[in-house]
């Protein structure tokens, strides 16, 4: 047991000795040095890497010399029958092959560019992000490049997040009431103002502003039980031990709208989705004076994967077109 102690501080002193011999002052290795020190890698011999790259071994040899030199460790153990890396050797054989992926990776998206960058992004977005601003976006980015195709979706806010989570979705837009996972990068786009919708001659109807808690003594049309709006106004109701009495429940915002205009009930909708149908179907668009009734409309994606030019090209886009109402 002492002796095996003994030879165990003994390799361990070399080691030491051996990497405080590394010369800083030697610059990093050039793309060459790190292909043929690959090669030697896979071919496990010397002489069959110089043959591959038509040097000389002794050139080879001197490289890696002065390799295990810059990192201060051995790379290569010699065998009978050529050299094995090291565990060191494996583990800059892996840093490598990363780093020329990585290398391609570059080289394929700057040709991209070269040619004029193409593709698809699948954007699900829902309905008051689409009318407040998107679709002016998405003709604004199209007319830039016209080799990007977008396959537009409208949906819910939790089933966009779902979406982009799983890779069904590369950029989701969403309200910013719907919880997003911290897997997911987020960026502000717009805001947008919840508005109480109410017939012309509804007794709120020359109000300026009005209260989330005034609201609650009226019927109401909803949209949905999970969207993200419904899920938000029943969170603050409950905040005020209060429920929503609803009168009907709509899948869609046209039919909601229609209800309020056959005063079946008043609504409570984003501000992109009553104020340009107002004069239209004589309704009143009055905004909530609560501080959560302005939402932040949000991009999110998927911060792990590795965005095609398309998609990276479109948030850009997206990140220079979003502004504050």
């Amino acid at each position: 047991m002492e002796k095996f102690y003994s030879a165990s501080v003994v390799f361990v002193d070399r080691e030491r000795s051996r990497l405080h011999r590394r010369d800083p002052a030697m610059p990093d290795p050039d793309i060459q040095t790190l292909r043929l020190f690959l090669s030697i890698a896979e071919l496990r011999n010397l002489t069959h890497a110089a043959r591959r790259h038509n040097i000389a071994a002794s050139a080879v040899t001197k490289r890696i010399q002065d390799l295990e030199s810059h990192y201060g460790t051995t790379l290569f153990e010699r065998q009978s029958r050529g050299v094995a890396p090291t565990y060191a050797g494996e583990e800059l054989a892996r840093q490598v092959r990363d780093l020329f992926s990585r290398m391609d990776r570059i080289k394929g998206t700057m040709s991209e560019f070269s040619q004029g960058a193409r593709g698809q992004v699948r954007v699900h977005a829902n309905a008051s992000v689409l009318l407040e601003g998107l679709i002016s976006s998405i003709v604004t980015f199209t007319r830039a490049h016209p080799l990007i195709r977008i396959d537009l979706h409208e949906l819910m806010s939790w089933t966009i997040v779902r979406d982009v989570y799983e890779g069904r979705a590369d950029v989701g837009l969403v309200s910013g009431s719907v919880e997003i996972p911290d897997d997911l990068a987020t960026e502000f786009y717009r805001e947008d103002q919840l508005m109480a919708l109410v017939p012309s001659d509804h007794v709120l109807a020359p109000r300026r502003s009005v209260t989330f808690v005034e609201l609650l003594d009226f019927d109401h049309i909803g949209i949905g039980v999970t969207s993200a709006l419904s899920v938000q106004l029943a969170e603050q109701a409950g905040q005020l031990n209060r429920t929503i009495r609803y009168a009907y429940r709509s899948a869609t915002y046209d039919v909601a709208r229609a209800l309020v205009a056959q005063r079946c009930g008043i609504a409570i909708l984003p501000g992109s989705l009553t104020l340009s149908y107002a004069k239209l179907l004589d309704l009143r668009c009055i905004p909530l004076s609560d501080d959560w009734a302005k939402r932040e409309m949000q991009v999110c994606y998927r911060e792990d994967a590795v965005l095609t030019v398309a998609a990276r090209l479109f948030i850009t886009h997206l990140r220079a077109n979003g502004r504050t109402e």
